[in-house]
């Protein structure tokens, strides 16, 4: 079976919920880039935008504080769905699912 990344299942994931989801990130010069630093995914569901970082559920502390950092998705969290996705390994569903508002984070009830 072939390996699945985080960003694959939470694709997968989202689409399950009725999302739209799209990977933004690429590949160059061999490392990955993502949609204005923070994004890996870019999703929409009736009239909703979310931008959406994805990481193991061990890196999540290090991707919020990115997030956190990160002066677009600090602008966008007012108008759209800012998030974090954290999944452990094979597992279909994401063990953290937060929300940056663009000055704390909140659970994230977009589904």
């Amino acid at each position: 079976m072939r390996k699945t990344t985080p960003t694959h299942r939470a694709i997968l994931w989202l689409q399950e919920h009725g999302w739209q989801a799209f990977k933004v990130e690429y590949h160059a010069f061999g490392r990955a880039h993502d949609l204005m630093g923070f994004a890996d995914i870019f999703a929409y569901k009736d009239g909703r935008i979310a931008f959406v970082q994805v990481t193991s559920l061990t890196n999540v502390a290090a991707r919020r504080s990115k997030v956190e950092a990160n002066e677009h998705a600090t602008a966008l969290a007012p108008y759209y769905d800012v998030l974090v996705l954290g999944f452990k390994p094979k597992e279909t569903v994401p063990r953290h699912a937060k929300q940056w508002t663009g000055n704390e984070w909140v659970d994230w009830e977009g589904l």
